[in-house]
């Protein structure tokens, strides 16, 4: 029997595990080796978005989409809540998408209370370009609109709140070949997650593994399949 690995698709944690595959989100920042992690994903959060200086951050960036590790574009997005004037998210946004369209990435989203500004961008750019929503925790409704659009959806520390019930459920519905697992910047180990998941769905841990691992080469690296 092939035992295959948990995927951790968005990850702050930088430890290095043979029975995960993590994609380690890093900021473009020249004093951060990120050659030393497997897998990474390299945004302008929208938190981190300065006026003074994002056209600066945004060509190194495209530096390091060149890098052989860079696997996706994130995470970045929208944010009604924190940071910068929502236009010049969106600027910064749609720059990432043509990136990510341009050197073939999928791209993980932040979005927070912003889902109309969202679903029309994904309606524009959809048919070029993979979107992955991260930490998703929104209602059935939004969820519907993007499957529209073949997004994928991944679960964090959300997920496994015992009074989340209306996720659980909506997790229990979405089509497996769309759904991904993530710690982001919890300590709750990944297969924590796993183990709370599948038991949701009814499934082996073995079975969701197989799953998100096969989804994982599918967006990530469709040659490795």
């Amino acid at each position: 029997m092939v035992l295959h690995p948990f995927v951790d698709i968005h990850t702050h944690n930088t430890e290095s595990s043979s029975k995960v595959i993590s994609v380690v989100n890093c900021y473009p920042n020249p004093l951060v080796n990120s050659y030393t992690y497997r897998y990474i994903s390299v945004g302008l959060h929208p938190w981190h978005i300065f006026p003074e200086k994002w056209n600066q951050d945004f060509e190194l960036l495209t530096r390091y989409t060149e890098q052989k590790n860079c696997v996706s574009l994130g995470e970045c997005g929208l944010d009604r809540l924190k940071g910068p004037h929502i236009k010049l998210q969106i600027e910064v946004f749609v720059k990432q998408i043509q990136l990510a369209i341009k050197c073939s990435k999928p791209i993980i989203i932040h979005c927070v209370k912003a889902y109309d500004l969202l679903i029309p961008l994904i309606n524009e750019y959809h048919k070029d370009q993979i979107f992955i929503i991260h930490g998703f925790n929104s209602k059935y409704q939004i969820a519907e609109q993007l499957l529209k659009y073949s997004c994928f959806f991944s679960f964090g520390r959300a997920l496994i709140d015992p009074r989340n019930k209306k996720l659980h459920h909506l997790f229990k519905t979405l089509p497996l070949s769309q759904v991904f697992l993530e710690t982001d910047q919890s300590e709750i180990p990944i297969s924590h997650l796993y183990a709370f998941a599948s038991e949701c769905r009814n499934e082996t841990t073995e079975q969701l593994k197989k799953s998100l691992y096969k989804n994982f080469y599918s967006v990530f690296s469709p040659n490795k399949l």
